[in-house]
């Protein structure tokens, strides 16, 4: 079972997707050794903005930076690091990961807020195949939507982790 994908038709074709967890928001990383006041800045042509390698957060990049080029890369926290990109979109960033690349930073607005390109859902998803497990897991989410214990996770455990 996967929890970080998400639920995008391309991916559907290969995996079952069940139901909603894990929001996380899109946020842009870069390094304190090449800061960014704005991100208007990075908006233009010759400006490389890193995603990772196959995500849909490459949408929200679009979106934000049509000027840019993107660079899909396995690592693109890396490639901030290394100088090869002016900065990247990424989603699900906690405070460990940022605790552990201290020469990141996040993007933040006037009032010192994290700057939120977007959002994305991290979906659980199986193998195609198992109709007995899908159902399964689709009763034992809904069961937890309706206690709370989904909100709890998604609200307060999971966001307790996110960088701020």
């Amino acid at each position: 079972m996967l929890l970080s994908y998400t639920n995008t038709p391309q991916r559907a074709l290969e995996v079952e997707f069940v139901g909603r967890l894990l929001p996380s928001q899109a946020l842009l990383v870069y390094s304190s050794d090449r800061p960014v006041q704005q991100k208007e800045s990075l908006n233009q042509p010759g400006r490389r903005i890193g995603v990772w390698h196959g995500s849909s957060i490459a949408k929200i990049a679009r979106r934000h930076f049509p000027l840019a080029t993107l660079v899909e890369s396995p690592e693109p926290s890396e490639d901030v690091q290394a100088g090869r990109v002016d900065a990247a979109v990424m989603d699900a960033v906690t405070k460990i990961f940022m605790e552990q690349h201290p020469g990141l930073r996040l993007l933040r607005n006037d009032e010192g807020r994290l700057e939120i390109l977007g959002q994305e859902y991290g979906h659980p998803a199986i193998r195609p195949g198992d109709p007995r497990f899908l159902n399964w897991l689709k009763n034992w989410l809904d069961y937890h939507d309706a206690i709370g214990t989904i909100d709890y996770w998604c609200g307060a455990w999971w966001q307790s982790w996110m960088a701020d």
